[in-house]
């Protein structure tokens, strides 16, 4: 994750259990993300204070993302996953190390704000693989990118 979002979720999941009224399916969502390893992508120089509650510290990636991302997607494990972190996904997008998005549009409309694909290069074809709707009017949408 990018370090504005890393800042953003280590104030929020590792006190999942302390939230008002938190719902078993936030709890759950909890274990898994406090659980899992994290990097962090930054230009920042402070880097060293990296903590998530009582987890384990995530790791911060201090040379290039791209070549770090790149190299874990030729490794042997799971699933790369990011959370927001625009300015990420962007480089991410540009080094074509994106094989999936899953975009949650929200029904409003505002007059700020970045769009997200601003900046990306080239043009990259998506493939709808699900689309599902929520009570409040929201809509998440995954993508997969288009093999051409």
């Amino acid at each position: 994750m990018g370090r504005n979002t890393y800042e953003d979720l280590a104030r929020k999941w590792p006190v999942v259990k302390n939230w008002p009224n938190v719902d078993d399916g936030a709890l759950r969502i909890g274990e898994i993300i406090n659980s899992m390893p994290k990097l962090v992508a930054g230009s920042r120089e402070k880097t060293g204070d990296l903590k998530w509650g009582d987890f384990e510290a995530p790791t911060a990636i201090t040379g290039n993302v791209e070549e770090e991302i790149s190299g874990l997607k030729k490794s042997e494990g799971g699933d790369i996953i990011t959370f927001g972190s625009p300015t990420l996904v962007r480089s991410l997008m540009n080094a074509r190390l994106v094989d999936e998005l899953y975009i949650i549009v929200y029904p409003a409309i505002v007059d700020y704000g970045k769009p997200l694909f601003v900046d990306v290069t080239g043009r990259t074809d998506l493939k709808l693989k699900s689309a599902k709707t929520f009570d409040h009017g929201a809509m998440m949408v995954h993508y997969e990118i288009a093999k051409t």
